[in-house]
């Protein structure tokens, strides 16, 4: 299984990556502090953690 977690916060995005990888060794855990680097990996994921108050791609 291909996870994703994207949160601006550093402790935040550890936290849950590790909560996961404990439970679940065998899934693959991708660590992203922003948006656009969810969407530059170009790789489909299967459930996606999303802190949804971040700055960047739709800040104005």
């Amino acid at each position: 299984m291909n996870i994703a977690v994207v949160d601006d916060e550093e402790a935040i995005r550890e936290q849950t990556g590790g909560f996961i990888k404990k439970r679940n060794p065998g899934f693959d855990i991708s660590i992203f502090a922003m948006g656009e680097g969810l969407l530059a990996a170009g790789k489909d994921f299967d459930i996606i953690f999303l802190d949804i108050q971040m700055e960047g791609m739709d800040e104005k």
